[in-house]
């Protein structure tokens, strides 16, 4: 980080000639970090291949490599110098610097016309800032005003460099003027070693002849074209990337070998399977619990590889934990060094992946240390276009379009990807249309390839995706196949769970592995007790019953699920219905609707280990209706009415149909959401304020972080060390509305540590039973402080 230096008390080491030009106060040289950059870029051309055709632009990549030899030309400029060897902070941008004094661009003798060079431009100016924060920040609306005060910061550092080596004005701008036309020449040299194309640039003699301010200003003409602006928001993410890769010391971009492994030879494929494996384009499949759908989609993503020259694979769950565990299952298939999750604690699964056998505890603080800095790095490398296979929830793909982030990275590495979307039922219908709307956006504008599956989608959801997404390929298995996963049979139950706790131990302490869910943290954590106390004093360990939702601290909730299937009697809510490849022998489970029980009910008897269907029991009535998670009831009642005449063998092949019973007055078209399209219509320009957008992403989406009271210590402790990976065992993540509410009940202790904004939950914790926010904590003399 740069320390705003006066300068007064400047030092220049050199400069003399374009080796004495640094790139970064860390000693690297111009050309060093720019050499890393035509290195990363080359790996991005290999990478896209075909993106020059796909954007109808011949000289795509020719343009991205001028931008890349140019993009840090503007370091050169004695200011910029004396900033970085002092580790202080230039007062001007250096990417504005860079295209000040060139004029036209030549290759191989013909001048590229104003569009082409106004394509270099915006690769080279939004390569760290946004075009509005340059607008309005740096550039302004006066082009007079504009060339003066970047004439005024050019000419201060030719004045501060006499001064500084002791020689007269003359020899210093010429000094200057040398090293500037040195390192043009370097670019026209590696230009043609690059391309085998010849290079050339103008100069401009006078300050008043820039076009820079007319150029920037035809930036916002022509991103009114669609399909350019499109093309830019490419080639800006391949410049951005290779940028951030170069200043990480990465050049090489990991590829995966296109014909990897999916099943063991002599392996009875499903007929979904093999028909995906044989699909180009994009697919919408629909299978049930257990028959193999990340298998099928896999081979899809194989087989729409071949040629593409892409080779990149983002698969979409709908929580941490199923998606931690897809990772390990896809680094089995393609390497552990190709598949990252990505999520919103990326850093916990990265920092337990290098710690291995230790817990972070049990480090020394130089092993903390070395992991923060691997951890740190891996974590960065993540958000660049680096690794082939991302594993990441639907909503690190639609912050993209709330202007967050490098959002021309993700766009970039979206590009002719395939898109894999599983458990699309596990969203509400909200979500689900803004991620087609989304979706619909990669497809249209960036060649993207899309599989959306799950075992439980309405008919009219089908339609709406297959409208929406253009799909032409629709797979399901045919009754006869089918048939053979039927495992269930379902049971109504009169009353709330809590009247048959005593059932469930006697099963439990009879040798059956025992699956409860409730439909709230508060009955599961109450189920969990009673039950519990019921089976003390038997056989059952207490490491055999365990409870899991989702207000555990990250480090509790990971030593839960590592072991999620082993448990005897496993009390959970929600967050098992979706991807956790686990058996248990009954499940009890509170009312909710069809497709959320028939999630549930994939966790029983999954592997069809059972000659007979494997109960499952759904009582009536919810222990807690005031905490309700369901916002339609309706729905809820139209799954109950399904098992009127209990029990009820279940039919794979009759889902569909009770699906569409309970589902048939959903118009998913109403659900849409104009700003969606508001906001993918203005990226780049971004005429939306980021911080607006910003804050409704996280309110719309993501939960509210809170760490329980008990750790406020340890909490500040972290803090204050810089700690930040260790600091992610200690979060919870809440949702908005119980954030709120807790703060009404003065429940919420809000304050900065070290800058730093930090809400503690003053109610009681531990790790068996997770955040009990019914149990407020006695604090003596607690310090409420102000919340900015």
């Amino acid at each position: 980080m740069f320390i705003f230096i006066s300068q007064s008390s400047s030092t220049l080491v050199n400069y003399s000639c374009l080796n004495d030009v640094l790139a970064k106060d860390d000693g690297e040289t111009l050309i060093e970090h720019t050499e890393k950059v035509v290195k990363v870029l080359m790996e991005l051309k290999t990478l896209f291949k075909n993106a020059g055709i796909y954007f109808d632009d011949d000289l795509l990549f020719e343009k991205v490599y001028i931008a890349g030899l140019l993009h840090d030309l503007g370091k050169i400029m004695p200011g910029f110098q004396i900033a970085v060897q002092n580790k202080s902070h230039w007062d001007f941008r250096h990417e504005i610097a860079s295209l000040f004094l060139i004029d036209d661009i030549y290759i191989n003798g013909k001048k590229l016309d104003d569009d082409e060079i106004i394509d270099i431009y915006t690769i080279i100016v939004t390569h760290h800032k946004s075009l509005k924060d340059l607008k309005e920040n740096w550039i302004g609306d006066i082009e007079k005003s504009f060339i003066e005060v970047t004439k005024g910061k050019i000419n201060e550092g030719i004045v501060e460099l006499a001064k500084l080596l002791e020689i007269d004005l003359l020899p210093a701008r010429r000094a200057y003027r040398d090293i500037f036309l040195e390192y043009v020449d370097y670019v026209k040299t590696t230009y043609n070693s690059l391309t085998g194309n010849t290079l050339d640039l103008d100069i401009i003699k006078n300050y008043s002849e820039s076009r820079f301010f007319q150029r920037f200003c035809g930036i916002y003409d022509m991103v009114q074209d669609s399909k350019r602006k499109h093309k830019l928001i490419f080639m800006i993410g391949l410049m951005k990337s290779a940028d951030h890769l170069a200043s990480a010391g990465q050049t090489e971009i990991i590829k995966i070998n296109s014909n990897f492994k999916i099943f063991e030879k002599g392996i009875r494929l499903y007929s979904t399977q093999e028909k995906a494996s044989k699909i180009k384009g994009d697919v919408l499949l629909i299978g049930p619990t257990g028959s193999g759908k990340t298998e099928a989609a896999l081979s899809w993503a194989k087989n729409n590889m071949k040629g593409s020259g892409n080779d990149r694979i983002f698969y979409l769950l709908p929580n941490i934990a199923s998606i931690n565990k897809m990772v390990e299952r896809l680094q089995n298939i393609f390497g552990k060094d190709k598949v990252v999750p990505v999520h919103s604690k990326t850093a916990f699964k990265i920092c337990k992946d290098f710690i291995e056998e230790k817990t972070f505890e049990e480090l020394s603080e130089e092993e903390k240390h070395k992991i923060n800095k691997n951890v740190c790095q891996q974590k960065s490398l993540i958000r660049k276009i680096h690794f082939p296979v991302k594993v990441a929830t639907i909503y690190q793909l639609l912050k993209n379009a709330y202007y967050i982030g490098d959002y021309e990275i993700n766009f970039a590495e979206l590009y002719n990807a395939r898109v894999i979307v599983d458990e699309i039922h596990a969203y509400d219908k909200e979500a689900v249309c803004k991620l087609i709307i989304f979706l619909k956006f990669l497809k249209e504008n960036f060649n993207t390839k899309i599989m959306i599956m799950s075992a439980t989608i309405p008919t009219n959801l089908q339609k709406f995706i297959i409208k929406k997404l253009g799909i032409e390929n629709v797979l399901k298995m045919e009754d006869e196949e089918l048939a053979s996963f039927n495992r269930h049979i379902v049971f109504r139950l009169p009353g709330t769970l809590m009247e048959y706790v005593d059932e469930i131990a006697f099963k439990v302490r009879s040798g059956k592995k025992i699956l409860v869910v409730a439909n709230t943290v508060e009955t599961a954590q109450n189920l969990y007790k009673i039950l519990k106390d019921k089976l003390s004093g038997s056989c059952i360990k207490e490491e055999d019953i365990k409870l899991l939702h989702s207000h555990f601290i990250l480090k509790d909730r990971d030593k839960i699920e590592e072991k999620v299937g082993d448990y005897k009697l496993l009390v959970a809510t929600q967050v098992v219905e979706v991807s956790l490849n686990i058996s248990y022998d009954e499940l009890y489970t509170e009312p909710a609707p069809l497709d959320a029980l028939l999630q549930r009910f994939g966790r029983i008897n999954r592997f069809r280990e059972k000659k007979e269907p494997a109960p499952v029991f759904i009582v009536e009535k919810d222990v807690n209706e005031k905490g309700y998670p369901y916002r339609d009831r309706e729905v809820v009642e139209k799954t109950l009415k399904l098992f009127k005449e209990s029990p009820v063998k279940l039919e794979e092949k009759a889902i569909q149909k009770m699906l569409d019973e309970v589902y048939s007055s959903y118009d998913y078209e109403v659900f849409l959401d104009p700003r969606i399209y508001n906001y993918l219509n203005e990226l780049l320009t971004e005429k939306y304020d980021n911080k607006d957008l910003r804050k409704q992403f996280y309110e719309e989406f993501d939960g509210i972080t809170v760490y329980p009271f008990v750790f406020k210590d340890k909490v500040v402790e972290l803090i204050d060390s810089k700690d930040f990976y260790e600091l992610e065992l200690y979060k919870i993540s809440l949702k908005l509305g119980t954030v709120q509410g807790l703060m009404k009940k003065g429940l919420i202790e809000q304050e900065k540590i070290n800058g730093i904004p930090i809400n503690f939950v003053k109610c009681y914790y531990d790790s068996e039973i997770g955040l009990d926010k019914n149990r407020p904590l006695e604090i003596k003399k607690v310090i409420e402080k102000d919340f900015m």
